[in-house]
């Protein structure tokens, strides 16, 4: 069945009946929370490493879980753990070209316990309300690559099966992660029910985030100045991916042909029984990315 696409398909949300609480949490829960972290000895800004902050774990998780529970009583996340180290690893080619470098953000420790806490809160919610979109499978339990290869299959086998000629535009929403709009991811997380001091402590998780650079040479270490980010979800977070896939939870209601999506990727699947139906898909996802300022590459 054809649906049809939504003039403004960033706001094609309805407002959800059920309001999200952040319940509080408890010594024992950031225990495990902290003895689940994987191993790792890449410092944060800090100095302070997952590997070194789990040993200290059944002395201070008391402390931080009400550290936790005073943070989401206010709305509030704490500003000092709005720093993130960026460290450029250097992929190939010429290394004066900044583009051959891939950074990699590294969060606060305490940071990634903190939202850990709040986004398996947030995943239980936006799961027992079913309002994440079926065609979405990156950043999901118990979903992966080949469910989503697996469902892009299975309609083309179908479309076969129908003696029906498709045609496949793959989509890649270039640097997407850094294009999300806060006001706009905001407004969304309101709709699906985020509201009142939850919404306020993810405006504070997100305004104000700081990076600093650090290169490692021959000559030692290099830091960078603070550079405010204000723009996209931080990179290197827990949280980050969670609010890119709720920021894009409605990109398969906005087209009018069957989606896969997984992650900043997407396939859309069309049969071609008109010469300008490709046109067309293009001109709708135009309009799309139009309004949520995300950028796409076709394929």
């Amino acid at each position: 069945m054809v649906k049809t696409p939504s003039p403004h398909p960033f706001y094609s949300l309805g407002n959800s009946q059920e309001t999200f609480f952040a319940r509080p949490t408890d010594e024992y829960e950031v225990y495990k929370t902290m003895m689940e972290m994987k191993n790792s000895y890449s410092a944060d800004y800090y100095g302070l490493n997952p590997s070194m902050v789990k040993l200290s774990a059944p002395f201070i998780s008391a402390t931080l879980a009400q550290l936790f529970n005073d943070s989401i009583v206010t709305g509030i996340f704490p500003q000092e753990l709005k720093i993130s180290l960026v460290k450029p690893i250097f992929k190939s080619g010429d290394s004066l070209n900044p583009s051959n470098y891939r950074p990699i953000s590294i969060s606060p420790v305490f940071s990634k316990i903190f939202e850990k806490l709040m986004y398996s809160r947030l995943l239980e919610f936006f799961e027992k309300n079913n309002i994440f979109n079926s065609s979405q499978y990156g950043f999901r339990k118990h979903m992966n690559t080949m469910d989503a290869i697996y469902n892009v299959i299975h309609q083309v086998l179908h479309s076969i099966n129908n003696h029906e000629q498709i045609m496949a535009l793959f989509c890649d929403l270039s640097k997407a992660f850094d294009r999300v709009v806060h006001d706009i991811l905001i407004g969304k997380l309101e709709r699906y029910g985020i509201r009142g001091v939850a919404l306020s402590w993810i405006e504070s998780f997100l305004a104000n985030r700081l990076q600093i650079v650090e290169i490692d040479d021959d000559s030692g270490v290099v830091f960078s100045d603070e550079l405010e980010t204000k723009q996209g979800v931080p990179q290197g977070t827990i949280l980050g991916p969670f609010f890119f896939i709720t920021y894009i939870n409605d990109l398969p209601n906005c087209i009018s042909y069957p989606s896969t999506l997984f992650a900043d990727d997407s396939t859309v699947l069309l049969k071609v029984d008109k010469n300008n139906q490709l046109s067309i898909l293009k001109e709708a996802l135009n309009d799309l990315t139009s309004d949520g300022k995300l950028s796409i590459v076709f394929q």
